[in-house]
């Protein structure tokens, strides 16, 4: 469902999780696959963002997109609306309903460390229906 996650540099102040990034810029931003866990840095802000292929059977406003376990505080944005948050630094989960919409869909995720620690994608990403 999501590859290709272009990792944005570490920043001080809040990223905008809505920045265009060039399509042509292999420089600024990295590239990675989960997990993607960074080591403590004094900027504390990084946004992590990959397109999400959504299946027609899971497409419905039913199913929920679950990132099992992400260190540091988080927001989850989908096509430019944050769609959830996780407020706890400490490496833990986040699941949000994710609403019927086009089958491409780009997810960015902004991640805030706590000084001195690590923070990150720590395991898999996955799309779950619901039940």
């Amino acid at each position: 469902y999501l590859q290709n996650w272009r990792i944005s540099p570490p920043q001080a102040t809040r990223a905008d999780p809505n920045v265009v990034v060039a399509g042509n810029d292999m420089n600024s931003w990295g590239w990675g696959e989960p997990p993607m866990r960074q080591e403590p840095e004094t900027a504390a802000f990084r946004l992590y963002r990959s397109e999400l292929s959504v299946r027609e059977d899971a497409n419905d406003g039913l199913a929920r997109l679950v990132f099992r376990n992400v260190a540091g505080s988080a927001e989850l944005w989908v096509d430019g609306v944050k769609l959830g948050e996780k407020s706890d630094p400490r490496p833990g989960p986040l699941s949000v309903k994710l609403p019927q919409g086009a089958s491409q869909r780009q997810v960015t995720l902004l991640v805030q460390s706590r000084p001195g620690e690590p923070s990150g994608i720590l395991d898999r990403i996955v799309l779950e229906r619901a039940r």
